[in-house]
């Protein structure tokens, strides 16, 4: 479908946005620099808007390798996003997915597209993470809360994020307490991304703005 349309209702944009982290001896996240406005030379996580009568899912691993030439990358939705004022162009809903970059695919990302830059940023060291566009910081928090609890109750598909899509059926014995090293790395990136975040509130002034006109 192209062309311009009218509706009886309004029909907020659609996008995907995906958070793709990695161990690299240190909680890593990938994040790119815009490229163009809004936000233009901010960090965000790769994504953009959804084609017509495209799926959440393929815009986005469609963005993640046009912004980072990163594919191959199993992605877990974990959210959907829509405070009106997260976007200074209108309103828009994101599907956030999460994913984790084994280090031969990890080595591969590069800036393409409208993507400025694209780099790998530290979770672990205390303000080494830049102020992110948008909402993005919301997001993060969530998807970091989302991927300690789901490794320490055993969610298999959480697992299977951090497992390259496999599961040792080990990993679910009783208990629920699987990777027990990796849970406590997660619990703690959480724990002070909700410090830097409480510090800083969100990420953008205009989104506060925004949200509590």
């Amino acid at each position: 479908m192209s062309g311009s349309h009218c509706y009886a209702y309004a029909r907020p944009a659609a996008t995907a946005d995906c958070i793709v982290l990695r161990d690299n001896g240190t909680m890593e996240l990938l994040l790119i620099k815009r490229g163009g406005d809004p936000y233009k030379g901010s960090w965000a996580f790769p994504g953009g808007f959804v084609d017509a009568d495209e799926d959440l899912r393929d815009a986005a691993v469609r963005e993640l390798e046009e912004e980072t030439c990163l594919k191959g990358v199993p992605l877990l939705e974990i959210g959907m996003f829509g405070m009106p004022g997260r976007d200074t162009r209108g309103h828009t809903i994101t599907a956030a997915y999460l994913a984790a970059a084994g280090k031969d695919l990890a080595d591969t990302v590069k800036a393409a597209d409208d993507a400025a830059e694209a780099t790998w940023v530290s979770l672990s060291a205390p303000g080494s993470l830049p102020d992110l566009a948008f909402d993005h910081a919301n997001i993060l928090r969530a998807a970091l809360r989302k991927a300690a609890r789901g490794l320490a109750m055993g969610d298999r598909d959480i697992i299977s994020v951090f497992t390259g899509g496999t599961i040792d059926e080990a990993d679910l014995a009783p208990g629920m307490r699987v990777h027990t090293e990796l849970v406590a790395g997660w619990l703690a990136a959480a724990t002070m991304w909700e410090r830097q975040s409480a510090e800083r509130a969100v990420s953008c002034p205009r989104y506060i703005e925004a949200a509590s006109a």
